[in-house]
């Protein structure tokens, strides 16, 4: 009796969820990842990530909260500030921090520095970038920038670029790495779109910037010999 192609399908799926689902936890169990949409998407912004800007006098579309680990705590918030000088820089709660380079000279503050997919995030910096802190001070939270638009001129590493930030954060007294990618959008003068972010949830381990962990082509190479069999095992019954 030849099997129906509805139980083929339903099959197909279980035998799917088996293999996949156990491959997905095997290879990306370690990495925490949160993918974010546009609650709201217009002519302006599609739905992917979510559009940070100031237009003037802050408003709810200032400020993105990143909780890394979503134990309701934030860990980081991704700003779009000010009326002379516009920013949009990354602030960090207490110890949590991100790869940035000194800004240099009289200038306050460091520039965030956009990495490429792939790129390894762990202690160790290269010599001339730090894990940078948020200082609060006379004039306000300071936190690592973006980009910042002022009358002197256009500063940031970020500026009119897509790319991802290293995090450096705490639990407790344990440190984690982690990456976020954004884009610096020049027409905001200062803002852009957070589109994700992810962490290894083991302490001290360097984690790859943009990596997503997926099922392997011998998992799905698997799955497909093992579905054929057992459709023929079944269809010749």
């Amino acid at each position: 009796m030849h099997i129906k192609f509805s139980r083929f399908l339903a099959l197909s799926v279980a035998v799917c969820w088996l293999l996949c689902g156990q491959q997905a936890t095997a290879q990306g169990s370690f990495i925490f990842h949160t993918k974010l949409t546009n609650p709201n998407p217009d002519i302006f912004f599609g739905p992917d990530g979510v559009p940070v800007y100031n237009g003037g006098a802050g408003g709810p579309h200032s400020v993105v909260s990143i909780d890394l680990n979503h134990d309701g705590i934030e860990d980081y918030r991704v700003v779009a500030t000010g009326t002379v000088t516009w920013g949009f820089q990354m602030e960090g709660s207490s110890l949590n921090t991100v790869w940035a380079r000194p800004t240099g000279g009289f200038d306050i503050g460091a520039k965030i520095v956009p990495l490429s997919f792939g790129t390894a995030i762990g202690p160790l910096l290269p010599v001339t970038d730090q894990w940078a802190t948020t200082e609060q001070t006379p004039f306000g939270v300071n936190g690592p920038g973006f980009s910042s638009y002022s009358s002197a001129g256009v500063i940031g590493l970020f500026v009119n670029r897509t790319a991802f930030a290293g995090l450096q954060f705490h639990i407790g007294a344990d440190v984690y790495y982690g990456w976020i990618k954004v884009q610096e959008i020049p027409a905001l003068a200062g803002g852009g779109i957070v589109f994700e972010y992810a962490y290894d949830i083991r302490p001290n381990t360097p984690i790859f910037a943009g990596v997503v962990p997926e099922p392997s082509p011998f998992v799905l190479s698997g799955l497909s010999g093992l579905t054929l069999w057992l459709f023929r095992r079944r269809s010749f019954r």
